[in-house]
């Protein structure tokens, strides 16, 4: 078991709280090993509070977007870089996905929980007379999948005593929400030969029996059917607004700063490919040269930046350019995302740093002209929550990378860390070290400003 979940179960029992695991029982040792799905979790509405508040304090996140249960809360696991997930709810849901429209009310004090002790911690779950019955429940009312592998439910019902499967909350209920007259569902657990003949003889008589009758069952069908297409749209209206499908912050501008060979790029991967991050939302934008959104920018700066009518024009069209960059980039943020910004406007401080110093020897008219190109760079108008600075020597940025001479690269270096030492807003990341510390590293800040603006 992750040490994030061993955490939340043994907070949960010293807390009392009423819960059970209800669903995945059968796989629920590689969840909570991060290697699956999530932890599908039923609580009683008496512990709903407490139970919300054990997970923040654990570090879990909540999906901000969703006001009524159920809801999701996810975690970056520190030891494994894992994703957690837990679905929470109150009630038990059936029905199609996404909205299972139908709810069945847990009876707390007839249900059969059992304690399970997994790598010593205690952990609350559905007992196998009452899982057995709500796992039909679920998956019968569901809509019409491939071809479902009934081993699993055989194997479990060949397990089980048959009187006391008859006496479970949900064997109760489940029989008679199945009613038939000529069969019993699980004697046809046995004589049928597929899931689909199973789901094609008791769907519709349970979710006649759940709606009170066949008209009310059509006009909530049909009811279903217009509110999940509205459902089905609206991940694709946050794609399209660049918008996170879980919102589990309000959203941060960090930023990356340090010379080529700094391992920038390598921690900027990591964060981009990291499953949880993925989840919540991360986005990258280059605020660099050679990246320009304007069309064919890069080609007319190339061909064009001799022309002496054009010496003013294309440093404004760049610097407008890379400023909207910034504009973007605090929308994304907006939207719920963690927003990379690789080099910012910090190296544009450098780069004035090293202009001036080469400008000495230059024609009166040349030098202004360059003096102010150099007034025309983009400002930073909108400052970062958090600013990493890979600081690295000279000597293992070159080795890393040598796009330039070693005393270039020694003038660069020396320059970044003048500008970047007084500033407060700065992290200072030992970025000699190997690339998975410097990751780790990363990782973990990222993770404290998440924490802090949640």
């Amino acid at each position: 078991m992750l040490a994030s979940y061993a955490e939340l179960f043994f907070m949960l029992e010293q807390e009392n709280c009423v819960y059970c695991i209800y669903k995945g029982l059968n796989h629920l040792d590689d969840d909570l090993k991060g290697a699956r799905g999530d932890i599908d979790i039923l609580v009683s509405e008496n512990s709903l509070q407490k139970f919300d508040s054990i997970l923040i304090n654990c570090g879990f996140k909540r999906d901000l977007s969703r006001t009524k249960f159920p809801n999701y809360y996810f975690k970056r696991d520190e030891q494994t870089g894992r994703m957690l997930m837990v679905d929470l709810d109150c009630k038990v849901r059936l029905g199609n996905k996404p909205l299972k429209p139908f709810v069945v009310q847990p009876n707390w004090t007839k249900m059969k929980l059992l304690k399970r002790n997994i790598s010593e911690v205690v952990i609350t779950i559905l007992d196998p007379y009452d899982y057995l019955p709500l796992t039909l429940l679920i998956r019968l009312t569901a809509r019409q999948s491939p071809e479902f592998d009934m081993n699993e439910i055989s194997e479990l019902y060949n397990q089980l005593d048959r009187v006391k499967l008859a006496d479970s909350f949900y064997s109760k209920l489940l029989l008679k929400l199945s009613y038939n007259k000529t069969t019993n569902i699980y004697d046809d657990i046995h004589n049928l030969n597929s899931w689909n003949d199973l789901q094609g003889r008791y769907k519709n008589l349970i979710l006649e029996s759940l709606e009170g009758s066949r008209f009310s069952l059509n006009i909530r069908l049909f009811g279903n059917v217009v509110s999940t297409w509205f459902a089905v749209q609206k991940p694709r209206l946050k794609r399209l607004l660049q918008r996170p499908n879980y919102r589990l912050y309000r959203g941060a501008i960090i930023c990356m700063i340090g010379v080529d060979g700094a391992g920038k790029s390598t921690s900027i991967e990591a964060v981009l490919n990291d499953t949880f991050y993925k989840t919540a939302g991360v986005k990258r934008i280059y605020f660099g040269n050679n990246e320009y959104w304007f069309p064919c920018l890069n080609f007319f700066d190339r061909t064009l930046k001799n022309l002496r009518i054009l010496w003013i024009v294309i440093p404004i069209i760049k610097s407008f350019d890379r400023q909207m960059r910034s504009v973007w980039a605090l929308y994304l943020s907006v939207m719920g995302n963690i927003v990379l910004c690789d080099r910012y406007y910090y190296d544009d401080e450098c780069g004035k740093i090293i202009a001036e110093k080469k400008m000495t020897n230059l024609k009166p008219f040349t030098k202004f002209k360059r003096k102010f190109v150099l007034q025309l760079k983009p400002r930073m108008f909108i400052k970062p929550d958090l600013t990493l600075f890979f600081n690295v020597s000279p000597e293992v940025a070159f080795k890393r990378k040598q796009d330039f001479s070693y005393e270039v690269m020694l003038e660069v270096n020396q320059c970044y860390r003048e500008v970047m030492k007084n500033r407060q807003e700065v992290v200072n990341i030992d970025a000699d070290q190997k690339h998975s510390k410097v990751i780790d590293e990363v990782f973990s800040h990222i993770n404290s400003i998440i924490h802090r603006i949640g």
